[in-house]
């Protein structure tokens, strides 16, 4: 069940993690949507702040690829380049930059084509950033 979380004065009832280098994003593209969006989801009872809520949704959604330590790391390494939108939208996004090395070894194969927490098909790619590309609508960067 979804709680509210306050983060920096605003309400959020979700929220997750997109990695980037440059004008490159890791996204995924659930089949039957013709939208891609970022590895994250809902807010649980369990969730003490809204970057536990990104973190815990972005292990299940990357089958555990982009687990809380990995992207720790990588938040460490470029903490320069992170950064979070904080949209009046109700849903938070953790901007986590990736070194080119980072962005070559996060390949789609290592995703796999489903989800299995919730056993959704789906694709995982990096995709260009560009006024083409649709994004879930709760995406607004």
């Amino acid at each position: 069940m979804k709680k509210k979380i306050i983060f920096q004065k605003k309400e959020f009832f979700g929220g997750g993690i997109i990695l980037y280098h440059g004008k490159k994003l890791l996204l995924q593209k659930v089949d039957n949507r013709d939208f891609w969006e970022d590895f994250g989801g809902r807010t649980d009872r369990k969730d003490k702040s809204i970057l536990e809520t990104s973190f815990r949704e972005a292990k299940e959604e990357s089958n555990g690829i982009l687990n809380e330590e990995f992207l720790k790391q990588q938040i460490q390494k470029n903490k320069s380049k992170c950064y979070y939108i904080l949209n009046d939208n109700k849903y938070f996004i953790h901007m986590i930059y990736v070194t080119r090395k980072t962005k070559e070894e996060l390949n789609s194969s290592l995703f796999g084509s489903k989800e299995c927490h919730d056993g959704i098909n789906r694709k995982v790619e990096w995709v260009s950033k560009n006024g083409e590309l649709k994004l879930h609508p709760r995406i607004k960067l």
